[in-house]
């Protein structure tokens, strides 16, 4: 009896909880909420590209000669967040600064 079966573990939730555990824990130190705007718009950011790189790999042709193993699924994600994240370090689509730059002006002063 296997108490965690392959159905009850859903990999982009427990990347996604992985995540915003992340942004929890960086986001204590800056603790104004123009610094937690920002963070999450970048986070935002990292986000959306990493969606798009999977998009962009699901259209890709594969041979079903040998199947791809979950470890592998598991890694492929891990990488394509990490090339997200060098992708809009320095300044990116600019995507993440123009939702900081739009919900700024909500925050309460």
């Amino acid at each position: 009896m296997n108490p965690i079966s392959p159905n009850s573990l859903n990999l982009s939730d427990l990347l996604s909880k992985q995540r915003l555990e992340r942004l929890e824990q960086r986001t204590p130190a800056k603790n104004t909420e123009d610094a937690k705007l920002l963070e999450a718009a970048n986070e935002f950011e990292v986000l959306l590209v990493q969606q798009m790189m999977k998009s962009m790999r699901s259209t890709s042709f594969e041979s079903g000669l040998v199947n791809k193993s979950e470890g592998e699924k598991v890694f492929q994600s891990m990488l394509d967040e990490q090339y997200a994240r060098l992708s809009t370090q320095s300044s990116g689509m600019g995507l993440g600064e123009m939702i900081y730059q739009e919900y700024r002006s909500h925050l309460k002063k």
